[in-house]
């Protein structure tokens, strides 16, 4: 998929987004990329605190613990991604950035959304899994693993941006 393409699939995940390439704008850009990102992140925590409360009306305390642990680690999540340093130096200073790096970006930003289909997926799964105890543990284990893999993507999109 060429640069293009990418920025095309992008703006249709997050309308109104100009590009990397534009320097005024790429603050704007990443700044919407982010938003985005921690308002999907912030609807699964609200799913998973209301599975919480399903389980208290049940009297059914057992997985609690666990998606208490869960939602910490949303929140963990969410904060990085909305407080991340906006306008990295080694991408957002410079005049011109090159086609690669651009290239990348976008398709980091394209993989961090198509993440965040396995972690909404994973959350469904948990939330379908309610009735049966070996299935809900593997279903949390799963959202567990896949936050984790979630936020290593962010990281080293961080890693990307600030690299010169």
């Amino acid at each position: 998929m060429g640069l293009g393409e990418k920025l095309e699939k992008l703006a249709k995940i997050v309308p109104g987004i100009y590009g990397y390439q534009d320097r005024e704008k790429s603050r704007d850009t990443d700044k919407a990329v982010r938003i985005k990102l921690s308002a999907h992140l912030e609807q699964i925590k609200l799913r998973i605190e209301g599975d919480k409360r399903l389980f208290m009306e049940r009297n059914d305390f057992s997985p609690l613990m666990a998606l208490d642990r869960i939602a910490s680690k949303l929140d963990k999540i969410i904060n990085l991604i909305r407080y991340a340093s906006q306008g990295y130096s080694g991408i957002f200073d410079i005049s011109r950035i090159g086609q690669d790096k651009l290239n990348k970006l976008y398709a980091f930003d394209l993989g961090l959304f198509d993440d965040m289909k396995s972690i909404e997926a994973a959350a469904g799964v948990l939330r379908d899994s309610s009735g049966d105890t070996s299935s809900l543990k593997n279903a949390i284990q799963k959202l567990d693993e896949t936050l984790d893999d979630f936020e290593k993507n962010f990281l080293t999109r961080q890693d990307l941006l600030s690299a010169e």
